[in-house]
């Protein structure tokens, strides 16, 4: 492979510095972009340029393309001494050395932008910092392939080495396909996801948008939602139906594109002891999984993909805390498994845990109650306070209780914990199915809770820490709760293996 020199230090493409100024006139516009419709809409854009408006926006405009320019020639980039360094920033200096073993994902991304440009973005990840590491915005794609295998080779090193010693030569990188997606693939993920989340998202989105222009047309949006409630109050069934239809066929049609988007040329490959998985449409991505950085594997099914026969599989790793505090990002995500595939992932990932038999608990019925009064307060409580307006509606509290009992049921049924020698995994799941599994010996810390109302029945939650999350086992005997801790430090403290 060609030498690209980054034992020396060596700046970003050239293009990089179009990045800076994108990035700061983003900045801008998310902080800003109320006001500047306000000029737009209510200002008198005839005497734009004779007004004091247009010199603060040139003025801005050109603070952000001196800034950009800056950022890009203080910023440097190499490797040494087994650490990868970065060297940023014009007015404070800042240097980050990243030692090559404790890098948890070397990440290549490549927007639209990026791939009109022909650069790409690359993210690296250690374990325990509170915001990615490094970030690089612009480098050509020969450079982020170079750098992403030397680090990857950091990665490995330890693991290599100890390979070696066991089995007294040397293992030669061997690439296998894993998994890739096909037309059809997509389509059955497609079909198959929650469409509900993909609702949501636009109700949320649409809610911030509208906010967002309510604070500036007040007045205008007031007569455009008095208009479409009265719309609704005064329309039939008929076009009450349509509605419902509308939005069903939206949430679909947004669940097919964010999958084409997310998951287009979906390709996993093994290469020794890590995954690398790509895929992307408009923003590729590129990411690496060393297997002693993953912390639990998922397995996830809702009944569309029981019937489809396929599944979710989420590969947790060690990650920062930034990650760990965003839902989107602490699983890497691999859609449209079989169960061949599930497990050739987890066996490679965990080691041949199927085959250990488990022993099984279930958590004491009172969490069954625990879950319908729950759910009764949430169901019932809004309908009695609409029914103070409206009596006809107390009529709607004969349904609460069944919807309860069926929720309480189905989360009871479905809860269920199991712990072996080297393994535990929870069962959990309302409409589908979860199934999550670790190893015992990643475990950093282990915690028992007991509240004043399971004192009554001597049952406990038990929650197991690890870098990547947790699990719990909740409402089990605190017997069972009280051995389970001890025997998990116990494997913790006597396993000679390391977690990260």
């Amino acid at each position: 492979m060609t030498d690209y020199s980054l034992d020396k230090p060596q700046r970003q493409s050239a293009i990089g510095s179009l990045f800076f100024f994108i990035y700061s006139v983003q900045k801008f516009l998310r902080g800003f972009w109320p006001l500047i419709l306000i000029y737009v809409f209510k200002g008198d854009a005839s005497r734009a340029l004779n007004s004091i408006t247009a010199y603060v926006g040139i003025g801005l405009a050109l603070i952000m393309i001196v800034n950009s320019v800056l950022s890009w020639f203080n910023f440097y980039f190499f490797i040494k001494d087994d650490e990868f360094v970065v060297r940023k920033g014009y007015l404070k200096r800042i240097v980050v050395a990243v030692p090559m073993e404790k890098i948890v994902s070397v990440n290549i991304k490549q927007g639209i932008f990026h791939q009109i440009l022909g650069v790409v973005q690359l993210e690296i990840d250690s374990a325990g910092s509170k915001t990615k590491e490094v970030s690089i915005p612009a480098i050509s794609i020969q450079i982020a392939k170079e750098l992403q295998s030397r680090l990857q080779q950091g990665q490995s090193k330890l693991t290599d080495e100890e390979a070696t010693e066991e089995n007294g030569v040397e293992e030669q990188p061997v690439k296998k396909g894993i998994l890739w997606l096909s037309f059809e693939d997509l389509l059955r993920v497609g079909i198959t996801q929650n469409h509900l989340r993909g609702l949501a998202l636009v109700a949320a989105f649409g809610y911030n948008i509208f906010q967002g222009i309510k604070d500036v047309f007040k007045s205008e949006v007031d007569m455009v939602a008095e208009k479409t409630g009265s719309f609704i109050e005064h329309s039939n069934t008929i076009v009450l139906t349509v509605v419902v239809v509308f939005l069903v066929i939206v949430s679909f049609l947004i669940s097919m594109i964010d999958t084409w988007l997310r998951y287009y040329d979906f390709k996993m490959v093994r290469q020794k002891n890590t995954f690398t998985i790509s895929s992307g449409l408009l923003k590729k991505k590129t990411i690496t999984i060393p297997f002693s950085r993953v912390q639990m594997v998922i397995q996830s099914i809702n009944p569309l993909q029981k019937w489809a026969g396929i599944s979710t599989c989420k590969i947790k790793q060690a990650n920062s805390t930034e990650q760990t505090n965003n839902k989107d990002q602490i699983f890497t995500t691999v859609p449209g498994c079989n169960s061949s595939h599930f497990n050739e992932i987890s066996k490679s990932l965990l080691g041949n845990w199927q085959e250990n038999e488990f022993l099984e608990l279930k958590p004491d019925k009172v969490f069954a109650y625990r879950i319908f009064f729950i759910s009764l307060l949430v169901f019932g409580l809004p309908i009695a306070a609409i029914s103070l307006a409206e009596i006809k509606v107390l009529w709607g509290l004969t349904g609460v209780i069944p919807l309860a009992f069926l929720i309480a049921w189905g989360i009871y049924r479905r809860r269920k914990f199991a712990i072996n020698r080297d393994y535990a995994k929870v069962h959990s799941g309302f409409v589908g199915t979860d199934l999550s599994v670790l190893e015992l010996y990643k475990v950093q810390t282990v915690r028992i809770k007991q509240t004043i109302f399971q004192r009554r029945k001597n049952t406990a939650n038990i929650r197991l820490v690890m870098a990547g999350g947790s699990i719990s086992f909740k409402y089990i005997p605190m017997s069972d709760a009280i051995r389970i801790k001890d025997y998990i430090l116990y494997q913790v403290i006597s396993t000679p293996k390391d977690w990260m």
